[in-house]
């Protein structure tokens, strides 16, 4: 019997794949935490400074998942050629997403699998005897 649970995050494929659903669960969850920690040491902050707080690190977060641990694992010794190591905070820059990320982002949701296998406790799919 396969049981669905539907996810209120304001997008009706929120829970499409589950891979997707638990990262985006897990990063929730972790907003959560921060703002809580934030509100033990600036109990003076109301509802919206804690949630905007929170969202920052978390997007820092996000940030270095992307750039230090995904992106090498993508594009291999590509990495430098087309993004070139941080030197600074530059005026000039402009912060916007380009068009060109739109592809990027859909290329993306390419590289989740259709399905998911599980595994026992020897790793092998679940149900499987050999």
């Amino acid at each position: 019997m396969c049981v669905s649970i539907p996810m209120t995050s304001g997008d009706s494929r929120a829970s499409e794949q589950i891979l997707l659903a638990t990262s985006h669960t897990l990063f929730v969850r972790e907003h959560n935490r921060l703002a809580r920690a934030l509100h033990r040491l600036n109990p003076h902050w109301d509802g919206e400074k804690l949630y905007q707080e929170a969202r920052k690190i978390m997007g820092a977060f996000i940030q270095i998942i992307t750039y230090r641990d995904y992106l090498p694992i993508l594009l291999g010794n590509e990495m430098q050629k087309w993004i070139p190591p941080y030197q600074g905070y530059r005026e000039t820059v402009d912060p916007r997403i380009s068009n060109v990320f739109t592809f990027a982002f859909r290329f993306g949701h390419l590289e989740i699998p259709s399905t998911v296998s599980r595994l026992d406790e020897n790793y092998q799919p679940w149900g499987f005897r050999a």
